[in-house]
């Protein structure tokens, strides 16, 4: 048998910490971002509330275009972000698997968060007292989303972090992601519409 001949063999290369680095923190870096766009929101509405800065544009308007408005730009920031992290990565040479469905899971993610921060806005009358609220809400959700991994399918549903990831690394998506997704939006989405609904039926609260 002819011997072995690896001139023709790609050269190996090494993988740089950064990678590494890089690798492990993109769950938990989409999962901030996420969480990020719900605090911008609730600050944004909690300011309004305080400052009736917002008066003329309700006259003009409705409360509920004046949040949806809201809830959009804090979904632009989150898509922004997730774009421009990826694009870091690509050129420091780490590969996503799914990135397009990675913003995709991310978005649907901020959209649930963003419906909380709009619920604790609608609830919590005061600035100081809304920030405790949400942060301790977003610090439940990191201790969740800390769990050890390998998990059981039915609770890989539930972890947005380990959805994160098998979106980041794996080729091969299965039906828990999909599941998760469809979870995140639907609460989303109605969690956005109540809060529309709430501000609506208080346009006193922007006044």
């Amino acid at each position: 048998p002819a011997p072995d001949d690896d001139r023709g063999a790609p050269p190996l290369r090494s993988v740089r910490p950064v990678h590494a680095l890089y690798g492990f923190l993109v769950p938990f870096i989409f999962l901030f971002l996420a969480i990020n766009a719900g605090d911008v929101l609730m600050e944004a509405l909690s300011q309004d509330t305080e400052t009736h800065k917002l008066e003329p544009l309700v006259h003009a308007l409705s409360p509920g275009t004046v949040v949806r408005g809201k809830v959009t730009g804090a979904l632009m920031l989150a898509c922004t972000q997730a774009v421009l992290y990826i694009v870091l990565l690509e050129t420091q040479g780490v590969h996503m698997a799914h990135p397009v469905l990675m913003i995709g899971y991310a978005l649907s993610l901020a959209l649930l968060l963003a419906g909380v921060g709009l619920a604790a806005a609608a609830m919590v009358p005061g600035r100081q007292e809304l920030r405790f609220v949400y942060f301790g809400a977003m610090s439940a959700v990191f201790v969740v989303n800390l769990t050890p991994l390998p998990l059981p399918e039915s609770v890989v549903a539930l972890v947005p972090s380990a959805c994160l990831a098998t979106l980041a690394y794996s080729p091969m998506l299965g039906a828990p992601v999909a599941i998760s997704f469809t979870l995140l939006l639907g609460s989303g989405l109605v969690l956005v519409r109540m809060g529309e609904k709430y501000f609506e039926a208080h346009p006193e609260r922007f006044v």
